[in-house]
């Protein structure tokens, strides 16, 4: 059987297509006359005492803030964000539903002191010693009352700022690492400068510096260049190293050597 969903709030048709969590005017506490307009009022005043008391975030030191900016792995640095976000959240929600039961218990103290025992009738649901008047203080009387609607209010208002900021940082993530991505390519292409860096390439950008090191030519070198975009300025300290470290020219004219006399495999052995 399927669990019957209450409604507490239906939209209205006349702020279809708009952002309901921002406010676009503020008003003035002398401007407040009327008296629908107080409750909202009440409520804003309500949740700005919350934050102010229960989401109070301590400021980082400059120490902290310049580390977090100068933080050399970027990617890191919003998957901690984001960790951070959530446990920020998670904090906040507790707070609020603590917020929310001691609302609810001093309302029903509150109800259950305004009863008026001036008529009750002894061992019947108007004795205010009666555990049935006491079980519905607490379970029907505030069932429908406009204090579950601000706690939906507070919820949603609460989950609007979480998300809005989880899509942010979620956004500049997928961003930097398709940015990362795109360096790292560009950067396998690129002829490596220096020996240390011809080892960090692939397979195949190592094959291709040690057949222009180790080229016959200075028209197939030049041939190389044009087709591999690459520019004198970015082989020369790599021609450098190979001309004056034997083990390191051996290695090349090793690799050159192997991958020219690598078979075909679908080739029968004889």
């Amino acid at each position: 059987m399927a669990s019957e969903t209450r409604v507490l709030r239906v939209p209205t048709d006349a702020y279809k297509g708009q952002n309901g969590f921002i406010r676009n005017s503020f008003t003035e506490p002398a401007q407040i006359t009327q008296p629908h307009e107080k409750q909202p009022a009440i409520e804003a005043h309500r949740r700005a005492m919350f934050i102010l008391n229960h989401k109070k975030r301590e400021v980082p030191s400059f120490e902290a803030m310049k580390a977090i900016v100068e933080q050399p792995n970027k990617l890191l640095g919003i998957q901690e964000a984001i960790e951070t976000t959530k446990e920020n959240h998670l904090a906040d929600l507790q707070k609020l539903y603590t917020q929310h039961a001691d609302e609810y218990h001093e309302e029903a103290i509150n109800r259950y002191l305004s009863n008026d025992e001036s008529w009750y009738q002894p061992d019947s649901v108007n004795d205010p010693s009666s555990a049935k008047l006491q079980g519905l203080l607490y379970t029907g009387l505030l069932k429908d009352v406009p204090l579950e609607a601000q706690w939906r209010n507070d919820y949603e208002q609460l989950k609007y700022a979480y998300v809005k900021q989880m899509l942010a940082l979620q956004k500049e993530k997928r961003d930097t690492e398709i940015q990362l991505e795109i360096e790292r390519k560009e950067w396998e292409k690129t002829f490596p400068i220096s020996k240390e860096d011809f080892y960090k390439k692939g397979r195949d950008v190592q094959l291709r510096a040690a057949r222009f090191l180790a080229a016959s030519s200075e028209h197939e070198r030049e041939r190389m260049l044009s087709t591999y975009g690459w520019a004198w300025r970015q082989v020369a300290p790599l021609q450098v190293v190979f001309r004056n470290d034997e083990r390191f020219a051996a290695d090349i004219m090793g690799m050159v050597v192997a991958d020219n006399t690598v078979g075909d495999p679908r080739k029968a052995r004889g």
